[in-house]
């Protein structure tokens, strides 16, 4: 391996890989020597390339404003999913674990298991399963063998517990949009 490549393995995200998907990684890096004012893209341009610098930062002002912004609201999802997970019952717990991933996945329908779902919420399967009944009798939703699709999204809102309202109040006061 090259000097260069080997001070590839001074960059944190890459040495928190597993070592095979590491080198399967290394093995198409190619070193590039940057100057400042260098160009990495032009908006609108399709990214075909990933930068991983080794001795110095690539970001301008205002992308480092929006990264920390969005890194301050993920802390302080991160926070309320905690209290969340310790005081609100399962079923509204859910419902706002789902219009979560709605919001990011922008579809209402996507494929999830109980399973998983228990994982997420950090409870038993058998409580996603009568959370998930409850909110599928009041036609909130419909889940069937991992395919779920949110039927009601101002219901689900409802059945939440106030956790959604105040994530989504956090995203659009720090990165102004909802």
């Amino acid at each position: 391996m090259s000097e260069r490549k080997r001070s590839l393995l001074e960059n944190l995200l890459l040495v928190a890989l597993p070592v095979a998907d590491r080198r399967r990684l290394l093995a198409d890096l190619d070193p590039v020597d940057l100057v400042a004012g260098d160009t990495l893209t032009e908006a609108g341009d399709v990214a075909r390339h990933a930068f991983f610098p080794i001795d110095g930062f690539i970001h301008s002002s205002a992308l480092r404003r929006v990264l920390n912004g969005y890194l301050y609201v993920s802390l302080c999802q991160i926070a309320q999913t905690a209290a969340c997970t310790r005081f609100h019952f399962v079923e509204p717990r859910l419902a706002r674990w789902l219009l979560m991933t709605r919001d990011r996945a922008h579809s209402d329908k996507f494929r999830i298991t109980h399973e998983f779902l228990a994982y997420m919420l950090g409870v038993r399967r058998v409580g996603v399963t009568r959370a998930a009944s409850a909110l599928q009798r009041r036609d909130l939703i419909h889940y069937t063998r991992g395919s779920l699709e949110i039927l009601d999204v101002p219901g689900l809102e409802a059945a939440a517990c106030g956790c959604y309202a105040a994530a989504k109040a956090t995203y659009a006061d720090v990165l102004g949009r909802a």
